[in-house]
């Protein structure tokens, strides 16, 4: 018996070694993307290009509505893939144009096509949703929770680690970085300011549009979206990079002057680093005051109180580390 299994096994590889590897079969993307410490969050089976965030904001029920479009490319087959999303009520999916089944379970929007998607083809996925946003409870999240919040007379995101899931179906980590559209509209009387560069705004009678562009990608964590009326002071920093702050209204000159060397700081950076790796950088702060800041990526967030100078030039230097890298 030994000697026949000597002489067959190599045969029985030699065959092998020849035969067609089976085409890609298709399958489910996964439900994460095999983070140990946070196994549930991200998804498989894609790769997010970019995101379209259309909203309408209610500021005084803390509401939105809107529609979220991801543009993705399939990394295998797949008859099924997830999106994460923490509460919030889905109207409908669409995938290319036709629509889609779609379930819920816990933080996991589940969407099956019509048909498979082949691997390496880029597709498009749409979700028309609603409902107040509940800040999510992350015990790596010590400083406060995270995602989409209430501010006086104001909204504000601050979602590091697993937060952007409370305001828009996203793959939530970022290991999946991707390019940003937002456009949010709210009543006139407030401002909007997020991530990028500010390219329209349009008043129709009682309400305003913002539209806001992230030519480079960001992680899901690092997107924001912050509502209120605002002073905006802008200037000119190195190498054409505009600096705008958002202090709100009534933010008196002490704390304000905490922020008046971030020209200096880019430059700095620049010099020492590399160049700064964004079109725009500013630091917004917030109607009420907070412990913590976040490198929320090319406009840093502050409690309105502000912070010491090395604190603000921290959060700058995240741009680089921790953001671009």
């Amino acid at each position: 018996m030994g000697l026949i299994f000597a002489a067959v096994v190599p045969l029985m590889l030699a065959g092998c070694a020849g035969m067609t590897p089976l085409p890609d079969v298709a399958r489910p993307g996964a439900a994460g993307v095999g983070d140990s410490f946070y196994p549930a969050m991200g998804n498989g089976g894609y790769d997010a290009q970019q995101y379209d965030l259309v909203l309408d904001v209610d500021v005084a029920s803390n509401s939105i509505a809107g529609t979220a479009t991801m543009r993705a490319l399939a990394s295998h087959p797949l008859t099924a893939f997830n999106l994460d999303l923490a509460g919030l009520s889905v109207i409908a999916v669409t995938v290319n144009g036709q629509p889609a089944a779609f379930t819920r379970a816990d933080n996991e929007l589940i969407i099956t096509p019509v048909a498979p998607i082949p691997r390496d083809t880029e597709f498009t996925v749409t979700v028309a949703y609603f409902g107040q946003p509940e800040p999510i409870v992350d015990p790596g999240a010590f400083y406060s929770d995270v995602g989409w919040m209430q501010q006086e007379n104001g909204t504000f995101v601050a979602s590091q680690p697993s937060g952007a899931m409370n305001w828009y179906p996203v793959n939530n980590h970022p290991l999946d970085k991707a390019t940003y559209t937002i456009t949010v509209t709210v009543p006139r009387e407030y401002q909007v300011a997020a991530n990028g560069v500010l390219q329209q705004v349009e008043d129709h009678g009682a309400m305003s549009t913002y539209k806001w562009v992230s030519a480079n990608p960001v992680a899901s964590y690092l997107t924001t979206v912050q509502v209120a009326d605002y002073d905006v002071e802008s200037a000119d920093g190195p190498d054409g990079v505009r600096i705008r702050n958002y202090f709100p209204v009534g933010t008196n000159a002490a704390v304000r002057n905490k922020f008046a060397n971030t020209a200096d700081m880019l430059d700095y950076y620049s010099a020492m680093i590399a160049p700064y790796p964004f079109a725009a950088y500013g630091n917004i702060l917030l109607n009420q005051n907070y412990g913590w800041a976040l490198e929320t990526q090319t406009l840093s967030t502050f409690g309105a109180q502000g912070q010491r100078e090395e604190v603000v030039a921290h959060e700058l230097v995240h741009q680089w580390f921790g953001n671009s890298v």
